[in-house]
């Protein structure tokens, strides 16, 4: 039967760093010098989703690695120039490697996107629900009740820490798939946790006393007979 093997992977990453804001093109390819699949995160500035051997701007390694060209025992992408396994190719299971492909648990710049993603939403979902421990306990503003309880500040900060430390540990990273975050996408994740509680607050609070005063006008309006009789 036939297997579809991977050649060729690009993916976008926004970046702020001191030299460069902006998106980036991150590109996995197989390279002919080393014949093994390789990563060159910020191969390119900018967006590039039809992005060939010969986009300007790519980066030098990735333009010296195919200056030669692909060799004979494989095929030449004809859309972007790089190489993949030649036509045809046979191989004795679905474990084994062509040459000019990726290995199948080979982590490519999607999956790490994907695992970048699940880790920021790791993170907004412990915010979320730590922040909302602030909100939900009293129909008041959170910030006239925020020093009631100063265990539950202990609490919040051992959350936050431990949570922190399951992005960055080691062995612990694995267990959770979670994965290391640049410093801007740790202040994302968090910030969204504030939107909720924001949202917490300007939404169901003001409706909640809106209501409550609708009830007690209504109350007033029922009891008016009786106090005229």
């Amino acid at each position: 039967k036939d297997i579809d093997y991977r050649y060729f992977c690009r993916s976008f990453e926004y970046r702020v760093t001191q030299d460069y804001t902006g998106w980036v093109t991150h590109i996995d390819f197989w390279n002919p010098k080393t014949g093994k699949m390789e990563q060159v995160l910020g191969a390119l500035a900018g967006k590039h989703p039809n992005v060939t051997v010969e986009t300007p701007g790519l980066a030098k390694y990735i333009v010296e690695a195919m200056s030669d060209g692909c060799p004979e025992d494989v095929d030449t992408d004809s859309e972007t120039g790089f190489c993949m396994p030649k036509a045809g190719t046979k191989v004795s299971s679905a474990t084994d490697t062509p040459k000019g492909s990726a290995p199948k648990d080979y982590f490519d710049v999607s999956a790490r996107g994907a695992k970048m993603g699940r880790t920021c939403s790791f993170i907004t979902a412990v915010w979320c629900e730590m922040l909302r421990a602030y909100t939900v306990r009293t129909w008041q503003w959170f910030f006239l009740v925020f020093n009631r309880n100063p265990w539950m500040h202990l609490a919040c900060s051992i959350s936050a820490t431990l949570t922190s430390l399951l992005t960055i540990v080691p062995g612990i990273q694995s267990a959770f798939s979670t994965c290391a975050l640049p410093w801007y996408l740790y202040l994302f994740a968090i910030g969204c946790g504030f939107v909720n509680l924001i949202l917490d607050e300007l939404i169901p609070k003001p409706l909640y006393r809106l209501k409550k005063a609708r009830e007690a006008r209504a109350a007033l309006t029922s009891k008016a007979p009786a106090i005229m009789a």
